[in-house]
Formats: structure tokens, C-alpha cells, sequence
């Protein structure tokens, strides 16, 4: 083999080195602990690879270690809705995401909800998906994302407190429930993974449900369940531990009247 073959191919090889080495920078890690049983991911939506600067925010949450619970503004005096950052800083919530869509009066949620054992919206729709939390039995998984075609509502009332109806994205166990359509928005959601953790989901690239789901399956999150939670500028995840950063891109600016709180274990107590 000659000297300048043998130069080449340490040249080639010097280059594939730098552009992984490039590649991994641009990646980032593939989870960033914010806390024990807390982590924040995100992945770029085109090539589905972790990035730093991803559009796709995953916010795992193991609900061993966290408590996770629905705040309502009909349940405060002032009956006022607030953006995700204004329920997390004022009821010092570690992260807040949409607790789902809401009716035209501003604050009744669609769909049956039952918040710490009290009804609020009675009645339910044909949405096909529910999140449960605060067990009534200990023997009962913290949290669950159940579909309401194998697990009816009247059973979920009897042995959860907190019981919010949604439209349905994935059943069990990770069949992408949409067919493919043209309508795109930016997507808050919520979904369950294999190991019972919750991952509070927001994408700021508007994108069909059908592919959204389809991507969020074919992600290593282990997801087997889901459920849309908003959508377009309502649509957001606020995260404690990112305030201040420059990436505000989680942050919804839209003011809505019920949120999905993630608290440290044993603060349900508090307002």
C-alpha cells in the first residue's frame, strides 16, 4: 500500500471521527435528570434523534416519586385563568401541562372530570380516554392512562379521585388510533410508558395526529398509551428547573383555566 493511499484513509478516518463527534455535540444527552424520577427529553422531529435544541419536549415523570394532580380555577375565589407559568410559579408546581380542552364558557373541561373526589363536568363524551391519579387503594398503579373502551368511567370513579376524560391517541398497548389527515397543530399531550411513568409531552412543530403518533411510538420512550391534551396556542409544558434559560419554546402563553401539576410526593394537601 503506498504513502499517500495510507494518508487517506487516516484522513478519512480523522473526518468521520469529527463529524460524529460533531453529530453527538448536536445531539446532547438522550435524558437530562432535573431531579430523581424526573427527566426532560427532546428529539429532533425530522431525523427523531435526541437534540438539546429538539422540538419534541418529553418531561418523564416517575409518579413513585411525584405527585401528580389536577388544579382547577373554578375551585379558587377568583375563578382566573392563568398561563402554565403563572399556575406553576403561584402554586409552586415543579412542571404544569394543559389538564385538557376546555368548553366556550372559558372553564368547564370537555369531557367528565373528577378532581380530588368532587364531580366537576358530570358528563361524559364519546372520548375514548381518561387519567387517573390518586388512588383511592394503595394497590392501584399513582397514575394511569386507560382506555375507556376496555375500563369504563364508573368503575374509575370508585377507585380514583382524580378522573379526567380526553380524546384518545393511542390504546394499549401502542396502537396509533388516528388515520392520516391534513389538519396540523402544536400538540400537548399525555402518555404512559411500560414502566407506568407519565410523560408530559409538548411539540412545537405543528404536525397531524396520525404522524405525531406515529413518532412518539417509534421514539425509545416505551409509550403504550396517549391522549391529546391541546392543541395550537393553548398548548404548552412549563417546567421549573428550565426557568431562566434561554429555550423558553415549552412555555404556553395562553391563559387556561385547568392545568396537570407535577408536585414533589406528599403535597396534595396544599392549595
Amino acid at each position: 500500500m503506498g504513502v499517500a493511499s495510507v494518508v487517506r484513509r487516516v484522513l478519512l478516518a480523522v473526518m468521520m471521527l469529527a463529524s460524529a463527534a460533531s453529530a453527538a455535540l448536536a445531539e446532547g444527552p438522550a435524558a437530562r435528570e432535573l431531579a430523581p424520577g424526573l427527566e426532560l427529553l427532546r428529539f429532533d422531529v425530522d431525523s427523531r434523534s435526541p437534540r438539546a435544541d429538539g422540538e419534541l419536549h418529553v418531561l418523564r415523570v416517575d409518579p413513585a416519586r411525584w405527585d401528580l394532580g389536577v388544579l382547577l380555577a373554578a375551585r379558587h375565589a377568583d375563578g382566573k385563568r392563568r398561563t402554565l407559568a403563572t399556575w406553576g410559579r403561584e402554586f409552586e408546581l415543579e412542571a404544569a401541562v394543559n389538564a385538557g380542552m376546555y368548553q366556550g364558557d372559558g372553564s368547564s373541561h370537555v369531557g367528565f372530570s373528577q378532581v380530588d373526589g368532587r364531580v366537576f363536568t358530570a358528563s361524559p363524551n364519546s372520548y375514548q380516554s381518561a387519567f387517573v391519579c390518586d388512588p383511592v387503594d394503595t394497590v392501584d398503579a399513582p397514575f394511569a392512562v386507560v382506555d375507556l373502551d376496555e375500563t369504563p368511567l364508573d368503575v374509575l370513579r370508585l377507585r380514583y379521585r382524580t378522573v379526567v376524560q380526553n380524546l384518545r391517541l393511542i390504546k394499549h398497548p401502542g396502537r396509533n388510533r388516528w388515520s392520516p389527515g391534513k389538519e396540523r397543530w402544536r400538540e400537548a399531550a399525555l402518555a404512559e410508558d411500560a414502566q407506568g411513568r407519565a410523560l408530559l409531552v409538548f411539540c412545537t412543530r405543528p404536525l397531524a395526529m396520525y404522524e405525531f403518533n406515529a413518532m412518539l411510538l417509534a421514539l425509545p420512550l416505551d409509550v403504550t398509551a396517549a391522549q391529546h391534551l391541546e392543541g395550537s396556542a393553548a398548548a404548552g409544558l412549563w417546567v421549573r428547573a428550565l426557568e431562566g434559560e434561554p429555550d423558553r419554546a415549552s412555555t404556553g402563553g395562553t391563559a387556561v383555566p385547568n392545568v396537570l401539576a407535577v408536585r414533589p410526593r406528599g403535597e396534595r394537601g396544599r392549595p
